[in-house]
């Protein structure tokens, strides 16, 4: 819970189609409350680095919920990083914790959306497609599977897991807090060379110089829920 204490919404900023009036995550989602469940598909153990500005606004926004009633609380979201067909993140430092969060499930669109739809997530990120998958992983899911997911998702965001997305209409800026927080991933995540370690760092140090301002932007697309799960 050590982002309860060291970021604040306002550190955060979010724009839809170009307009900055929504300022935090609670504004971006339809109806936000402290009950909704976030997850991120990824299929790299580090692509959710790309999505962490959107996870930690996420995060503070829960906390923000949890200070209408008390200062004093001890909780964490139940937001969960979907690894498919991949090892494990080190995902605790943007508080998605216990570890049991960090979900492991076979890539394929039935098992993904299976263990998105036990878990109850209304608010999905999903990584863009290879254009050689794009359209035709879609009819493996089974009627039930894809209904239960379209009865309970409510939004979904599109992120590019090699920087930014085509045509984004959501930019999040987040600060150098995150940024630590992204460092101890790319850390501690297991099963990585060092060579591959520098290999993420000087991308990430790419993507920060190519912003004016010095703090890391994200790109979304915003879908309908039928289309995410098309795109699974």
């Amino acid at each position: 819970m050590h982002s309860s204490t060291e970021l604040a919404s306002s550190m955060f900023h979010i724009t839809v189609d170009g307009d900055s009036t929504r300022p935090s995550f609670a504004g971006l989602v339809r109806d936000f409350t402290s009950q909704d469940r976030l997850g991120v598909i990824v299929r790299h153990s580090l692509d959710g680095i790309w999505t962490s500005g959107l996870i930690l606004a996420a995060v503070t926004a829960f906390y923000d919920e949890q200070r209408k009633h008390s200062d004093s609380f001890f909780i964490y979201p139940d937001y969960f990083i979907f690894h498919a067909g991949c090892r494990s993140g080190f995902y605790s430092m943007f508080d998605v914790w216990p570890d049991h969060k960090w979900v492991q499930v076979d890539d394929t669109p039935e098992d993904i959306l299976r263990a998105v739809n036990d878990r109850g997530v209304n608010i999905l990120v999903l990584p863009e497609p290879a254009l050689s998958t794009t359209g035709s992983r879609a009819p493996e899911i089974q009627r039930q599977t894809r209904n239960s997911a379209l009865g309970r998702i409510k939004s979904a965001f599109l992120y590019n897991p090699s920087g930014s997305i085509n045509l984004p209409d959501v930019q999040v800026t987040s600060n150098a807090v995150v940024e630590s927080y992204v460092k101890s991933a790319i850390d501690k995540t297991q099963g990585l060379t060092e060579e591959q370690r520098q290999a993420v760092y000087q991308r990430r140090q790419e993507a920060l110089r190519a912003n004016p301002g010095g703090n890391p932007v994200e790109s979304y697309r915003c879908l309908a829920p039928a289309e995410a799960i098309s795109l699974l």
